[in-house]
This record gives C-alpha cells, sequence and structure tokens, in this order.
C-alpha cells in the first residue's frame, strides 16, 4: 500500500461539557488515534475528557509511508452555581427574594424555577407553609444542572381571648389573653413596649394588640375590643 494521508473528520473545535458519545470519522481506518498522546477510540465524551484543551492526533501507514495529522479541541467548563436567600427562614406572611448563581458553561445560562415561577435569576416569593424550590441551569448545550432551596415558613401560633362583660360608657370592662406558654411571648398593647398585661382593662373601645414569640421573633397583630358601650354622638 503506498502513502496514504491522515485525516480526522467530524471534529468541532468546541465541545459542550455534555456526558455525549461523538464519533470521528479517521480515514483511512486502522491507525494510531491518541487524545493528549494517550491511545483512544475514535469515540470522545466530552465529559468524561473533562473541560480544557486538547491535542487529537491520527497516525497511518510505517516508513515513509507515515502520515500524521493532528488538531485541538476545547472542551468548556460545566455548568456551576448556587442557591441563596435573602432570608431562608420566614414568619407567616412574611416574603423573601431567592437567587441563584451560575458561572461555566458555553454560553450564556439561564435559570428555570418550579413552582410556577418560571425563568430568572432571582424572584420575590411569598410562601405560604414551608416549601422546596429547584431551579435548573441550562444554556442550551452543556450538561444541564439542577439546584435545591429549602424556605422554611415559621407556623403561626395559637392565640385565644376572654372577654369582660359588656359595660356602660365610663366603665371599665378587660380582654384576657390565653396562651398555653405565656412566658414565650412579648405582648405590647397599643404600640407602648410598658404596655404588656395579659389582661387588658379599659374603657368599651377598640385596642391593638401584637405578640411576638420570643423564641422565633414572630409577630401577630390583632385589633380586640373591649366590650361596651361607646360614647353616644348627640
Amino acid at each position: 500500500v503506498g502513502f496514504v494521508e491522515a485525516e480526522i473528520n467530524e471534529v468541532l473545535e468546541i465541545y459542550c461539557f455534555q456526558d455525549s458519545s461523538h464519533i470521528l470519522d479517521l480515514v483511512p481506518a486502522g491507525g494510531l488515534f491518541t487524545v493528549n498522546g494517550t491511545p483512544s477510540s475514535a469515540m470522545i465524551n466530552p465529559a468524561d475528557l473533562g473541560s480544557g484543551f486538547y491535542e487529537l492526533k491520527y497516525t497511518v501507514g510505517t516508513g515513509e509511508c507515515e502520515d500524521r495529522t493532528s488538531t485541538f479541541i476545547v472542551v468548556s467548563d460545566p455548568i456551576s452555581g448556587s442557591t441563596y436567600a435573602l432570608n431562608d427562614t420566614l414568619c407567616p406572611e412574611e416574603s423573601t427574594t431567592i437567587f441563584v448563581e451560575s458561572s461555566g458553561g458555553f454560553d450564556v445560562i439561564s435559570g428555570f424555577w418550579d413552582q410556577n415561577l418560571g425563568f430568572g435569576k432571582s424572584h420575590i416569593i411569598f410562601p405560604e407553609a414551608s416549601t422546596h424550590y429547584t431551579v435548573t441551569l441550562t444554556d442550551g448545550c452543556s450538561e444541564e444542572l439542577e439546584l435545591d432551596l429549602d424556605i422554611v415558613v415559621i407556623d403561626s401560633f395559637d392565640v385565644g381571648f376572654d372577654y369582660g362583660p359588656e359595660v356602660c360608657f365610663g366603665d371599665s370592662s378587660f380582654i384576657e389573653i390565653l396562651l398555653d406558654e405565656p412566658d414565650d411571648f412579648v405582648l405590647e398593647w397599643n404600640g407602648n413596649p410598658g404596655m404588656d398585661d395579659i389582661v387588658y382593662s379599659n374603657f368599651p373601645g377598640d385596642y391593638q394588640l401584637s405578640i411576638s414569640a420570643k423564641a422565633t421573633g414572630c409577630e401577630q397583630d390583632y385589633w380586640l375590643t373591649v366590650p361596651g358601650a361607646e360614647p353616644i354622638n348627640a
């Protein structure tokens, strides 16, 4: 057999980092194919190779009939990323913003969130209960990356109320706050930190109460009415 020129066909300059097989066309068959000097089959897998630069070399024939050719390829970096939230532990009815950061990949990376959030690198969320979020990062070519984020919503606490009798205008009645462990909470009547009575006495009317759980800092607000007759407007 005379001199035959070595060829490496069906090869790309850049491969996305992806677990996929690419079969090269080595002409003529039967030569020695190497990747960075290591003998290899004609099938390359970018994920198995890993990101970086590689020299592909193909040698055919021997002696004066030997011919070799080489080319260089690049495997792009895999997609990497992380998720975080401005606050991952919320009181009831609170909101937070969740984020995903990304790097690597072959092209512009997009993030797609579940829980009906859709595309975006950040979202303002209002979870009603503790929720697990998943975001998928993709550049349309590289291996996709899924990341998780958990947002915890603290349960509301139970509060009961016991009301005194209805009284005439000018007389006082009361509202008693019923809590399983009163010492675990901070009460504040009418925005006054010094007014923390568990049994609140006053004239008939509407009064504002804030109750905060010492362990979590979560606050629940109420408008409560001391029973009785209000002033008569002439």
